[in-house]
């Protein structure tokens, strides 16, 4: 029976489209607000120059950082998912595979931060441990910096595949 398990994390091919396309839109409106007279044309070319650069950052960040590769590997009592960039390990969590109740699969959620409304992301998957001690606070398997990490669906079979050799799935 195999012990680990290497996964990557689910990562949208089109961060760069949307770095490159947000740069444009943001030189053409800034060009259009630096030749345009009227007032009220000029603030909102403005305004959109802003959001779309505020938006090339954000795409930016997000291609800079990448995608996570991570190995979940069951040994010595523990389950460890040990997180890697450019093949380097950047993080190890540790869980003791007694205290663990079960792991179960969840659609991704996100939850609006006004409001109680959640929104769904189609086919993201994300594995939450429930402990025996405490049932009311579940945790989620694979969290790095305080972000949570989804799958996409083949690789959420191969973990659940893994897992249910462990008797670790619900």
């Amino acid at each position: 029976m195999e012990n680990s398990l290497v996964l990557e994390e689910k990562y949208s091919r089109y961060w760069k489209h949307a770095l490159a396309l947000s740069l444009i839109v943001s030189l053409i409106t800034f060009l259009i607000y630096l030749y345009i007279d009227d007032a009220v044309l000029a603030g909102i070319s403005r305004l959109v120059a802003f959001i779309s650069l505020s938006l090339a950052i954000f795409c930016l960040l997000k291609v800079m950082e990448g995608a996570k590769t991570f190995e979940v590997t069951i040994s010595d009592g523990l389950l460890r998912v040990t997180y890697f960039k450019n093949e380097k390990a950047i993080g190890t969590d540790k869980l003791n595979i007694n205290d663990i109740e079960t792991i179960y699969s969840e659609p991704y959620q996100i939850e609006l931060p006004i409001s109680d409304y959640r929104i769904q992301l189609s086919n993201n998957r994300t594995f939450r441990v429930n402990f025996k001690e405490n049932n009311e606070n579940d945790i989620s398997l694979f969290k790095f910096g305080g972000r949570v990490l989804t799958l996409d669906k083949s690789s959420k079979e191969r973990l659940e595949h893994f897992l249910s050799h462990h008797d670790l799935l619900s």
